[in-house]
C-alpha cells in the first residue's frame, strides 16, 4: 500500500504540470505577487513549453533548472512505469538515496538558480 501511495504521490504532480501545460492555464504565482520576485519555479511552466516546442535554448532564458527538471520527470515517469510492471520499488529507493546524499547540493543549486532568475528575470516576471 506504501507503494501506491509513493506513486501516487509522484504522478499527479507530474500529471498536473503536464494538464497546465496542455491546456495552457495561466496563473498569477502567489510568491511573486506577495513579495514582487520570481519564486524558484518562476518561468518553468513557460520554459517547459519552449521544450516540447523544440526551442531548449530559448527555454533557458526563463528558468535555468528546466532543462535539468523536464529530464528527470521524462526519466522517473518511465523507470516508475518499469517498477509498477515488475512490481518493485527499486526506483524510488534509488531517488531516496540520491536525496540523502546530494540533497544539499540539490538545494543550493536550486537557490543560486533562484537568485540568477531573480537578477536576470525579475523585472519581466
Amino acid at each position: 500500500m506504501k507503494r501506491l501511495t509513493n506513486i501516487f504521490w509522484i504522478f499527479i504532480p507530474i500529471l498536473l504540470g503536464i494538464l497546465f501545460i496542455i491546456l495552457d492555464i495561466t496563473y498569477v504565482c502567489p510568491f511573486n505577487y506577495y513579495f514582487h520576485i520570481p519564486c524558484p519555479g518562476c518561468g518553468m511552466t513557460r520554459a517547459f513549453k519552449l521544450i516540447l516546442q523544440g526551442n531548449i535554448l530559448e527555454s533557458l532564458r526563463y528558468n535555468l533548472l528546466a532543462i535539468p527538471l523536464f529530464i528527470f520527470i521524462i526519466l522517473s515517469m518511465i523507470f516508475l512505469v518499469v517498477d509498477i510492471i515488475k512490481n518493485q520499488t527499486k526506483y524510488l529507493a534509488y531517488i531516496e538515496r540520491i536525496s540523502q546524499k546530494y540533497g544539499v547540493w540539490i538545494i543550493l543549486a536550486v537557490l543560486v538558480v533562484w537568485m540568477c532568475n531573480i537578477i536576470i528575470n525579475g523585472e519581466r516576471l
